[in-house]
């Protein structure tokens, strides 16, 4: 029978609890947009603790607890996106520069607060979570166009919220956010000409969601 050291039941121990503790696998947020309010663009988005103004519906609900009164707050972002890539061997080709073409893209947003009591607050967000979009220049020679040659995703987010002020530095909030959401997705279809032995396109496939 095998008896342990203590130090080694006690590293044992330390690694099991390491292991139990580790971070999982996070993921970008892809075409989310976090630019809600000039305040939290200035925080770099820490702005979880902050309360100055109805924006904080999005980022924290329990924010608007602190604030005082009616307030009302609007805004938005314009986003122009810039995509290119250089191709290489055997496809597209080592040197081939292809380059993006989205334009300018408004992300507004719209938040409300009101004060009930001096502890009992109620807002209303409306805003752009998601609202980003890819395209690409000379979609008739886009090397990718049969792949992606089109993905836009909008999408609206209503959201009430209450919050209540339980002590001077504490809050909490609920709400409910409603979203709705419109998807759409383009490429291309090849077909090799059994003459030419050229791949052409001949059909270009739209899918867009209800």
């Amino acid at each position: 029978m095998a008896i342990r050291s203590p130090r080694a039941a006690a590293a044992s121990m330390a690694a099991a609890l390491t292991l139990a503790l580790a971070s999982s696998e996070v993921q970008a947020a892809g075409f989310s947009v976090f630019e809600q309010g000039a305040r939290g663009m200035g925080f770099a988005g820490a702005y979880t603790a902050q309360s100055q103004d109805p924006s904080a519906i999005f980022h924290n609900a329990a924010g608007i607890a602190f604030l005082k009164g009616k307030r009302i707050y609007f805004g938005g972002t314009f986003v122009k996106p810039y995509t290119d890539f250089t191709g290489a061997d055997p496809y597209p080709g080592a040197g081939r520069t292809e380059t993006g073409d989205v334009g300018v893209i408004p992300l507004p947003a719209l938040y409300y607060s009101q004060q009930f009591t001096d502890r009992l607050s109620f807002g209303l967000g409306v805003n752009t979570p998601y609202g980003l979009k890819t395209q690409w220049a000379e979609p008739d020679t886009y090397s990718g166009r049969y792949i992606s040659l089109m993905a836009d995703l909008k999408s609206v987010s209503i959201n009430p919220v209450v919050a209540y002020k339980v002590e001077d530095r504490l809050a909490i909030g609920v709400g409910v956010d409603v979203r709705f959401s419109k998807v759409t997705l383009a490429r291309r279809v090849p077909l090799v000409n059994p003459f030419t032995l050229k791949v052409i396109d001949v059909a270009q496939v739209d899918i867009t969601s209800d």
